[in-house]
């Protein structure tokens, strides 16, 4: 066995980081599909408009 330090904190990897958020938020899309689908849509335009300026 290998000795750490005491402050060691141990750090998920990358793909396991990134699938938690999403994990908790499917449920919720699928409980308020519409407005996930407006937010979706007007993140989309707000993006949009800054991307033509």
């Amino acid at each position: 066995m290998t000795s750490r330090p005491a402050s060691y904190i141990p750090v998920p990897s990358p793909h396991a980081a990134a699938q938690a958020p999403l994990a908790r938020l499917t449920p919720w899309v699928r409980d308020n599909q519409l407005a996930a689908m407006a937010g979706a849509f007007a993140l989309g335009v707000f993006l949009g408009v800054l991307s033509r300026r």
